[in-house]
């Protein structure tokens, strides 16, 4: 099998509506990151400031759902944006706000949830950058200091606690496990959006480039999301996750039971072994020439054989 690089191809860019005009989702993408890094990094707006621009953002994207799907997309590629926490906190609002719409949440509802995962990291930034762009292995006393992001958080977004209470307790709680070993309190009773937002939080980080390693495969991360339900998740969280994402997320590289290969581009909630899927290769590794889609909902005969992202997934994307 031929591994193909983006230099060998025509990257499509998928055009998405915003406000009054059609733009590459790539484009929009980066905006949002622009904005993102402006609402929690700028020094010229006081706490109320910082989250009535985050609810601009919010709206803004919750306006137009088919635009969430084509963000979801695109975030899944392990490596948007230069700054890892504008990145991060981007995909863990699109995540949030692509799962809570899912689950029928209210538009209010979506909008304080999607904007509480916006700036659930704002700690970060008082967090020397020294440890959060090394590249080599982090030390007990560094993660110690790292820990520290959660409290700070909160103590930043606190102002806001009488009209607001789920943005400061997510950015202080979005580290905390149903086991109990979670940080920065060690609390066993979280609510479901704290949960939701952790588990999210969570699958987003070790599916994405972090300086001290690489991304684990979409399906890896759906794994060990499996393997700790019983644990660190619950149960019923871990099965609305899959429904929503799909045992093969959105970005993941399968092989179907004809043989032939492809890339997972669409899921659908409630269809977790069956989504559509972008042809890349005939069975015998040639080639498919133009764009073909197969949406495994409607062509029961073909099914998903096996997950095999771990062989191109890290150096040679296919591109979304």
């Amino acid at each position: 099998m031929r591994v193909i690089k983006s230099e060998d191809v025509d990257v499509l860019y998928d055009y998405v509506k915003w406000r009054d005009h059609m733009i590459p989702v790539a484009a929009l993408y980066i905006r949002l990151c622009h904005a993102t890094s402006d609402i929690i990094t700028s020094s010229n707006y006081d706490t109320h400031d910082r989250i009535q621009r985050a609810l601009d953002l919010v709206v803004g994207i919750i306006a137009y759902p088919e635009t969430i799907d084509m963000l979801y997309y695109y975030s899944a590629h392990p490596d948007t944006f230069e700054d890892l926490i504008v990145a991060h906190s981007v995909n863990v609002a699109i995540y949030t706000i692509k799962m809570a719409l899912s689950l029928s949440y209210s538009k209010d509802e979506a909008t304080i949830i999607g904007v509480a995962a916006l700036l659930h990291d704002i700690g970060l930034y008082d967090i020397p950058r020294s440890i959060i762009d090394k590249r080599r292995i982090i030390s007990k006393k560094e993660y110690d200091v790292i820990k520290k992001h959660s409290n700070i958080g909160y103590e930043k977004l606190l102002e806001v606690a009488n009209d607001y209470k789920l943005i400061p307790q997510i950015a202080l709680e979005h580290h905390e496990r149903v086991d109990g070993n979670g940080y920065p309190n060690g609390i066993k009773k979280l609510s479901d959006n704290t949960e939701l937002i952790g588990m999210i939080d969570f699958f987003e980080a070790v599916t994405h480039y972090r300086p001290q390693r690489g991304p684990i495969t979409p399906h890896e991360g759906i794994k060990i999301l499996l393997d700790l339900r019983h644990s660190v998740f619950s149960i019923n969280l871990t099965k609305a996750f899959l429904n929503v994402f799909s045992t093969f997320p959105a970005y993941s590289v399968i092989r179907l039971n004809s043989g032939e290969i492809g890339q997972v581009v669409k899921v659908k909630i409630n269809w977790p072994l069956r989504p559509t899927v972008r042809m890349l290769f005939r069975n015998d590794g040639q080639p498919i020439e133009g764009e073909k889609e197969i949406d495994l909902v409607q062509n029961k005969d073909l099914f998903i054989a096996k997950d095999i992202s771990d062989r191109v997934f890290i150096d040679n994307y296919f591109k979304l």
